[in-house]
């Protein structure tokens, strides 16, 4: 997933604790945990694209 992930200049690699497979359906913690990683990431890359 790391190497894969290289490859992508802009992307992040995240491990969200407690998820197991379908992160968007798993239980509200793990769900919320990564709804707020997704917004976060769009933050800064259209932070950096306003740059």
């Amino acid at each position: 997933m790391r190497q894969s992930n290289a490859a992508w200049p802009n992307g992040e690699f995240s491990m969200i604790r407690n998820a197991k497979h379908d992160v968007l359906t798993e239980i509200p913690e793990v769900g919320g945990d990564v709804i707020t990683e997704i917004v976060d990431f769009f933050s800064k890359v259209d932070t950096a694209a306003k740059s």
